[in-house]
């Protein structure tokens, strides 16, 4: 009789709500990530909307859509809804956050982790905003650089929620830097560029990174249309340390888009300056006393060889 009891005391406690798992954890329904858009084409994400109790940090994806470059940095402060207000979250003593810039480049992705550790407190159950710092947005690199045309952005602002219940990770094995560097992790010597989306195209830096790799030394590049580019290089050696006129070449045309390297010259046969980009596309190129035409159709090198006039024309 007491074996019965017991057996009709563990059925009863499989039917109660105390023993199956809680609704609000069987109906949990991931938060989509909040987006910051800083101007047509430029955006700021977190990697997830909602993070589990403690998280130590949290991925930040910025993406570049556009010709134009960025400049972003760090330094945040974090705010915690309540009471139809924010209220902004006390941080350890002496907190400072270093003076860097990152560039975001045109038609790029990065990752940036932004750490919650200096904050006094871990994150608990709750609605949060981080404020990140201010933006720049400039045409090109030189502009960030050296304080030409640009335009300042307002710091951006990102909402999450913490959640017991969120399948989020809490810590993601990040880079031990805090800029995620595609450079060092995808560039390596004697290899072609990594598979991007459709909407990404790679970077001039990219490619000269690569250049670099293989002891190539990149000293001028003619950007075309469609994303094509004209790379005019040369071996890096001691006795090619300084560049004289008449001095010779090598040419590549680099695609953008894809990321593909196509040779027009592999034997340095290419007076310096001697490339330029035409206005219905590909390039104009002289090798020694002959004249060319080269572009890039179907994922094939076309060469042509013609005269000055007829291309001026």
């Amino acid at each position: 009789m007491k074996k019965l009891a017991m057996l009709s005391a563990i059925f009863l406690c499989l039917l109660l709500p105390a023993c199956a798992p809680s609704s609000a954890e069987s109906e949990y329904i991931p938060k989509a990530p909040d987006t910051y858009t800083v101007t047509n084409g430029i955006t700021l994400s977190l990697e997830y909307g909602d993070y589990p109790v403690g998280t130590a940090d949290m991925k930040l994806i910025l993406e570049n859509r556009t010709e134009n470059v960025m400049l972003y940095g760090k330094g945040w402060y974090f705010e915690k809804y309540e009471n139809g207000s924010w209220k902004t979250l006390p941080v350890h003593k002496n907190t400072a956050f270093t003076a860097e810039g990152y560039t975001l480049n045109e038609y790029n992705k990065a990752e940036f982790k932004i750490p919650t550790t200096f904050l006094k407190h871990s994150l608990k159950e709750g609605h949060y905003r981080v404020t990140g710092c201010t933006l720049t947005v400039a045409k090109d690199e030189n502009n960030l650089s050296f304080g030409g045309e640009h335009t300042d952005f307002p710091p951006y602002q990102l909402e999450f929620d913490i959640s017991k219940y969120s399948k989020s990770p809490a810590s993601a094995n990040y880079l031990n830097d805090d800029v995620y560097s595609e450079m060092a992790e995808y560039l390596p010597a004697d290899t072609s560029l990594p598979q991007k989306e459709d909407w990404q195209w790679y970077t001039f830096w990219q490619a000269e990174k690569l250049y670099n790799a293989k002891g190539m030394f990149v000293w001028r590049y003619v950007a075309g249309k469609n994303g094509l580019i004209a790379v005019l290089y040369r071996s890096n050696t001691p006795e090619n340390e300084y560049f004289h006129s008449g001095d010779k070449l090598m040419l590549d045309i680099f695609d953008r888009k894809d990321g593909s390297f196509y040779t027009v010259f592999s034997s340095p046969t290419v007076e310096i300056d001697d490339a330029s980009a035409c206005d219905e596309g590909g390039f104009e190129v002289s090798a020694g006393n002959e004249s060319f035409f080269a572009d890039i159709a179907n994922n094939t090198l076309i060469l042509q060889k013609t005269s000055k006039n007829i291309l001026n024309n």
